[in-house]
């Protein structure tokens, strides 16, 4: 499966579209691959940094646009974190 930004930029959304085509590398790059990486820690900046551990302990992540108003959501289900981007 490829990581295509088009997935998620749609009309005027971009500036949400690159937050979750960024974050999408945690679920589609190898582990330890600078994009995964990168994808590691945009989400540790977006986390309580008591939580940021935690995170590389996912399998996969959970995002959506435009849910109740909100720009973006990522649920990271093993550590029950969810993060709202507004």
């Amino acid at each position: 499966m490829k990581n295509n930004i088009f997935t998620f930029a749609t009309k005027e959304l971009s500036q949400d579209a690159v937050i979750c085509w960024c974050v999408n590398w945690f679920n589609v790059a190898a582990k330890g691959s600078p994009l995964y990486e990168m994808a590691v820690d945009i989400l540790k900046l977006f986390v309580n940094p008591n939580e940021a551990s935690e995170i590389e302990n996912e399998d996969k992540i959970i995002i959506h646009q435009q849910v109740c108003k909100a720009d973006v959501i990522i649920y990271l289900p093993k550590a029950h974190i969810l993060i709202i981007v507004e």
